[in-house]
C-alpha cells in the first residue's frame, strides 16, 4: 500500500503572492487571517495552512492545489537488519 507524504510549498506561496504584489498585511486581509500567519506560512513554522486558507489562496493567485501541495507517493524504505 502507497504511503503519500504531503508537502506545503511556502516558496511558491511566497513568489505568487509577490506576482501579485500584495504584502503579507493585504494578503492575510483577503485570505481572511492574520499577518502573522502569513508570515508563519511562508517562514515554515507552521507546516501545514488550513484548508480554508489554501483554497481561498489558490482561488486569489489563479493557481492549482497542486502548485501549492507537493504530494511524494514513494513507499519509505526501512532496514529491519
Amino acid at each position: 500500500m502507497k504511503r503519500s507524504n504531503e508537502y506545503f510549498n511556502r516558496n511558491k506561496f511566497r513568489e505568487l503572492r509577490l506576482a501579485k504584489s500584495l504584502n503579507q498585511y493585504e494578503l492575510a486581509e483577503r485570505l481572511g487571517t492574520l499577518q502573522s500567519e502569513i508570515s508563519r506560512i511562508e517562514t515554515g513554522v507552521v507546516g501545514y495552512p488550513s484548508l480554508c486558507v489554501i483554497v481561498k489562496a489558490t482561488r486569489l493567485f489563479n493557481c492549482e492545489l497542486s502548485d501549492l501541495i507537493i504530494i511524494d507517493y514513494s513507499i519509505p524504505t526501512h532496514d529491519n537488519s
